[in-house]
């Protein structure tokens, strides 16, 4: 019941900003450091799907893992579990300082340092 109730609730008009300030954070970070990286439009939710130029994310999310950056290679979230393995999903809920610096960690593994 506590679960529904907080779903009920709409989220604050500031919290909903900050979402979106985010969203553009990481946006802008993932290009400026990943620019070969592609990123799907957001049309709902809380994450960005990034296409790698790389085949495993997996590989890229343990060496991620490595320095303090805890994400899920993109088979975790494919129907059949062992597609999308050159794609990955950041959410962009945390501050925007970790999500630049998330960027960042992502660019230091994945080679580009632009």
């Amino acid at each position: 019941m506590l679960a529904a109730d907080l779903l009920a609730r709409p989220l604050p008009h500031q919290r909903w900003k900050q979402v979106a300030d985010n969203h553009d954070v990481l946006v802008r970070e993932l290009r400026t450091r990943l620019p070969t990286w592609r990123i799907d439009p957001v049309d709902g939710g809380l994450n960005l799907w990034c296409h790698l130029t790389a085949r495993n994310s997996e590989q890229l999310v343990r060496a991620a893992g490595s320095r303090g950056l805890l994400l899920a290679s993109g088979h975790v979230f494919s129907p059949n579990g062992h597609g999308w393995g050159a794609r990955l999903r950041l959410p962009f809920t945390a501050r925007s300082d970790d999500l630049v610096r998330a960027a960042g960690i992502l660019a230091e593994v994945a080679g580009e340092h632009p």
